[in-house]
């Protein structure tokens, strides 16, 4: 049985980050399974695009991550229909999806960079899980970000925000 420690009453998270390499790393632990032992943390990375010119634009990436003992890599959970097994509360759900966003706002304010893009990791996703995207953008136009509209390429969405 999978056991989310978000919230317990509180309306902050416990994140931990880490630099180098041209990446900012935040982790922020949301659970764990009680038979295993095993820790889920929701990961949100903002790195430098290989390549790109003068190393200004960065990509964000998120995702779930299970971790076994002595933290051994066990799984990345990228689309919320394979974290609906042991993610079955809504209000859990809701709870991971927020600490997503507060851990982006974190990044656009520390790291404040110029451009960003995000892709979805899987393709044809439905309209639902589509919006955790939407909202992330959202997220950048608030923080005076220009997104523009997001275009598939081979059934996965592209966003791309800058400062204007």
């Amino acid at each position: 049985m999978f056991v989310c420690t978000l919230g317990n009453g509180q309306d902050t998270f416990s994140a931990n980050r880490l630099d180098g390499e041209g990446e900012t790393i935040i982790i922020i632990p949301i659970g764990h399974f009680e038979d295993s032992g095993h820790t889920v943390s929701a990961v949100v990375v903002l790195a430098s695009i290989p390549g790109y010119g003068d190393g200004t634009k960065r990509e964000l990436v998120f995702r779930l991550v299970e971790m076994g003992p002595n933290n051994a890599h066990i799984r990345d959970y990228y689309d919320g229909f394979e974290t609906k097994s042991f993610l079955s509360s809504p209000a859990d759900r809701e709870q991971v999806r927020a600490c997503v966003g507060g851990a982006v706002e974190l990044l656009i304010d520390q790291i404040q960079p110029e451009a960003v893009e995000m892709m979805t990791y899987t393709a044809n996703l439905p309209k639902s899980a589509l919006s955790k995207y939407q909202d992330i953008a959202h997220i950048f136009a608030a923080k005076g970000y220009q997104v523009a509209r997001p275009d598939s390429y081979h059934n996965r969405w592209i966003w791309m925000m800058r400062r204007p």
